[in-house]
């Protein structure tokens, strides 16, 4: 199906339409938003208890190993709520969040093997913080929609070309989706091992979120081969309910998209996964033990293995620093200890895969008490 050719009705998407992505997000209890991300900031329930600690590594045979990566030159100034992904080339694209002095617009590239980070310079969006950015592997460009500066709130598309070194907003035709920041994102990824659930390959898909107004539930997709917007409507009626500080990933098992937990009008931290596939619509996948409620976390999708990586976060029990593996093959999860010094807890940052090299690179967030503008790589083996 087109999706640029006529609206998706609820009754037609993910029935006879397809999805596809892998990716991630950024705040009040209307409160989402601005200035109410750190912890203490919004009211949370007493006497939470923490999950209980999953069977770690060496239950699926893998090895994880924790390391800080050392860099040369300059450094990016501290941030939360900023995005970090892969290009094609195997360098890290970090661009915008939220500083000790507001907002950010700047954008930097990471050059993995040299270990250096240099600030690229072109015109571009106007600082923000708690948009969505993924990679078009299609076009070989990143994608920035929405996000926060102050008390105003984007709906904008923009692109970042990497070969060019150059920015350009792109002016979609029809309808796009409102302005919103802390929504989910992914782009589809391009293969697939479910065969029987067909899906169009190469959408970046936006879904929840927040604005002053309140709180989202709808989904939208973009389509990169003529960079227009349609809104997506499940098969069923059942979607997850309204919330934001979320992230998503692409299941390329599966052909899903997953999100994970979030804030709601009637909880600041909820704990339920969701799915949204082209035959089954939204499906609550609801598996015991899960992670612990939270907000802020980063979410990223290991292809190879077929497992969902999730680290850190904002909780009723304050900034989390651990570390949990979704399997999409038995849908289960796992709570892992690595090896080495792992990262300190924080909240905010975002992470990105390498499949290549099956390594997950985080980048600074908060600690609860500053921002941080550290890098770290967990590295799986086995």
């Amino acid at each position: 199906m087109d999706l640029t050719s006529r609206p998706v009705t609820r009754r037609t998407l993910l029935r006879e339409s397809v999805l596809g992505g892998a990716g991630l997000a950024g705040a009040y209890l209307l409160g989402c938003g601005d200035g109410g991300d750190e912890p203490g900031t919004t009211p949370v329930p007493t006497g939470a208890a923490e999950p209980t600690v999953r069977p770690p590594q060496g239950a699926t045979g893998e090895t994880l190993t924790w390391e800080q990566i050392a860099v040369s030159g300059s450094l990016p100034p501290p941030r939360k709520h900023h995005s970090l992904l892969l290009t094609d080339s195997g360098d890290l694209l970090l661009f915008g969040g939220q500083g000790e002095a507001g907002d950010l617009a700047d954008l930097w590239r990471f050059d993995v093997a040299a270990g250096a980070w240099t600030e690229m310079a072109p015109a571009g969006p106007a600082a923000r913080h708690g948009h969505n950015a993924e990679w078009d592997y299609i076009n070989g460009r990143m994608l920035v929609f929405g996000g926060q500066q102050g008390s105003s709130f984007f709906n904008d598309t923009w692109q970042y070309d990497p070969v060019a070194d150059a920015w350009a907003e792109l002016a979609p035709a029809g309808p796009v989706p409102a302005a919103r920041y802390g929504a989910a994102s992914a782009f589809s990824a391009m293969d697939s091992g479910d065969t029987s659930e067909p899906y169009l390959p190469g959408l970046f898909l936006v879904t929840h979120g927040f604005t002053a107004s309140g709180r989202f539930d709808d989904t939208w997709a973009l389509d990169p081969t003529t960079d227009s917007w349609s809104e997506v409507i499940p098969i069923d009626e059942g979607v997850p309910l309204a919330r934001c500080l979320i992230r998503g990933v692409w299941d390329t098992l599966r052909n899903r998209l997953m999100i994970f937990s979030g804030q709601s009008n009637e909880e600041p931290f909820i704990d339920d996964l969701w799915t949204l596939s082209n035959s089954r619509g939204w499906t609550d996948v609801l598996r015991e033990p899960r992670p612990t409620a939270r907000t802020f976390y980063s979410f990223e999708f290991d292809a190879a293995r077929q497992q969902a990586i999730l680290f850190g976060g904002n909780s009723a029990n304050g900034v989390l620093g651990d570390l949990w593996q979704f399997h999409v093959q038995d849908e289960f999860w796992t709570q892992d200890e690595a090896q080495g010094t792992p990262p300190g807890a924080r909240l905010g940052h975002d992470a990105a895969f390498n499949n290549e090299t099956s390594t997950l690179f985080v980048f600074g967030g908060n600690d609860g008490s500053a921002d941080l503008n550290d890098l770290w790589a967990l590295r799986i083996e086995g």
